[in-house]
């Protein structure tokens, strides 16, 4: 750490100290550890982080003219005028920016920050020279499988017909992938076609089972997602998921009996299970077992006190007519959402 910030040799291994909730505790430790003159990179990574981007450019600037982290600074400051829509090039010159976004794509898609994260991978795709040949293939699967979880149709289609392209066709990661991201785009029926392939070369794959069962589900044929589930389960009973998962399908079709049995036996597995747990309140409460659904809730509330869970125990007390307990759950819900 001591020479990423005096030379700025890969500015990656700071993220773990700045991607944090609390910068400023991050921040501290680390300049415990690291000499003053560094301080100002830290300062402009955590703007950067927080989206101060006034902030970082001045940071990263002052650090820039101690000549102490200058290819940390110059990359960093090219990713502040990058990000307020200005020529990062002359920045990026001396460097290989290309990996360096990937690396702040990702940091932005861990922390949940999906339109910061899609501007630096539209970066990236739109860039791939830097890349060779096996790079582009990895980094071209993680585009794909990144722009599937959004909207961005053109971007999907583009790292789609990019991936495509330098993939190799016979190798089951291939199938994979397409699965995974047809899937994640809303378009179950081709992720299908690709899953059953999985299955044929993989037929004792618990996973492959379960994720083309996903697929039926999304397309509403719940005894046929079932089916698929029970092979998963059979393939792999110790998997908590495929025991939910069936319960699910008996949930959709409002088998409540069926699919209460399937949770309990989740939770025989881990008592603490909280999606077992929530879903057995949700069957409870369409028996009109209320007074076992808001035992079930307490427990609930003990694990996660979380604004879903206050909102279904409101649920629960308003089916008890409990309307003073009720509108305490649905302000503590508000009060966290």
């Amino acid at each position: 750490l001591k020479n990423a910030a005096q030379n700025g040799v890969d500015p990656k291994l700071l993220y773990p100290f700045v991607t944090c909730d609390n910068h400023s505790i991050d921040l501290k430790s680390l300049e415990q550890n690291i000499p003053l003159p560094a301080s100002p990179y830290l300062q402009g990574v955590a703007a950067l982080r927080t989206g101060n981007l006034s902030k970082a450019e001045q940071y990263f600037q002052a650090a820039l003219n101690m000549g102490l982290v200058s290819n940390a600074s110059q990359y960093a400051l090219g990713v502040v005028d990058y990000l307020l829509g200005k020529d990062p090039t002359p920045h990026w010159q001396e460097s290989n920016h290309i990996m360096h976004m990937l690396a702040e794509g990702r940091a932005c898609d861990i922390s949940n920050n999906k339109d910061v994260a899609s501007k630096y991978y539209r970066y990236v795709l739109q860039n791939p020279e830097s890349l060779n040949h096996y790079s582009r293939r990895k980094v071209y699967q993680e585009l794909l499988e990144f722009f599937a979880t959004t909207d961005d149709e053109n971007s999907f289609s583009q790292s789609l017909l990019a991936y495509e392209a330098i993939a190799d066709p016979t190798s089951l990661d291939y199938y994979w992938t397409l699965a995974t991201s047809w899937r994640d785009h809303g378009q179950p029926s081709r992720a299908l076609a690709y899953y059953k392939v999985v299955l044929e070369r993989t037929p004792n794959d618990s996973l492959a089972w379960w994720n083309a069962g996903r697929a039926y589900e999304a397309l509403e044929e719940f005894d046929t997602a079932r089916d698929y589930y029970l092979k998963a389960y059979q393939l792999d009973p110790k998997n908590i998921n495929f025991y939910i998962y069936v319960g699910n399908t008996y949930l959709a079709q409002k088998q409540y009996a069926s699919a209460g049995e399937w949770f309990e036996k989740a939770i025989a597995i881990d008592a603490d299970c909280i999606w077992a747990l929530s879903n057995l309140v949700i069957v409870r409460q369409a028996q009109n077992r209320n007074e076992e659904a808001m035992d079930i809730i307490d427990h609930v509330l003990e694990l996660a006190p979380d604004a879903y869970v206050r909102a279904l125990a409101s649920d629960v007390a308003i089916n008890l007519q409990n309307w003073q307990l009720a509108k305490a759950f649905i302000s503590e819900a508000l009060a966290l959402e």
